[in-house]
């Protein structure tokens, strides 16, 4: 049984998780090796194999290099009816939060974020939030708002989280809340069924 490996370090986000996917998406892959030299994509693409329903077995070579051995149909997806035969849930409510503030005013825009996530924790129906830019602030130990991050997670809400923007600002040891992600995960999110509001 051959073995596809990919070298997809210095590759920047979303590039690692594409190129593992295409490999696995081969009809001979049966085994990925994908070598990555960063946590975000580290994560980011295991996320996606496991999701896929592949086995992933990460073992670090060097100081900050990352193997990924991704062995396709060895696994259980691990978010069950993902990819459900159903017509999608036109009710689902896609938030994207592109700063830690809303508006020209930085302290009324704060409560008006916090305001608005409370209120989205009582609203029916599916949600998922999407942090980019200086929005991921919002999800770190320092946010005026993580508890009600915490109450729409714990509600069932999935949080995705901009891998690229949390390394620019140096946080990926302060996040509290969602997934951090990529954006080709992103994209598929927001491009999703449902409504997107951009806050």
């Amino acid at each position: 049984m051959a073995i596809k490996k990919i070298d997809a370090r210095g590759k920047a986000c979303p590039e690692p998780v594409i190129l593992a996917k295409k490999a696995l998406s081969e009809p001979d892959a049966r085994v990925v090796t994908v070598l990555v030299d960063n946590e975000t994509a580290r994560d980011n693409v295991r996320r996606m194999a496991e999701n896929e329903g592949c086995r992933v077995e990460i073992s670090e070579r060097g100081k900050e290099d990352y193997e990924l051995k991704i062995t396709r149909g060895a696994g259980k997806p691990s978010a069950p009816g993902e990819y459900s035969c159903s017509p999608p849930d036109s009710s689902l409510r896609t938030y994207l939060l592109n700063s830690d503030h809303i508006g020209a005013n930085r302290e009324l825009g704060k409560v008006l974020v916090k305001g608005l996530l409370n209120a989205a924790v009582e609203l029916p129906g599916p949600k998922q939030l999407v942090f980019i830019n200086t929005g991921v602030k919002l999800v770190t130990e320092e946010s005026y708002c993580l508890e009600v991050l915490e109450k729409l997670e714990n509600s069932g809400a999935r949080i995705l989280v901009c891998g690229t923007c949390v390394d620019y600002f140096k946080l990926r040891d302060k996040i509290k809340a969602g997934n951090i992600s990529n954006a080709l995960e992103i994209m598929e999110t927001l491009s999703g069924p449902g409504k997107l509001i951009s806050l």
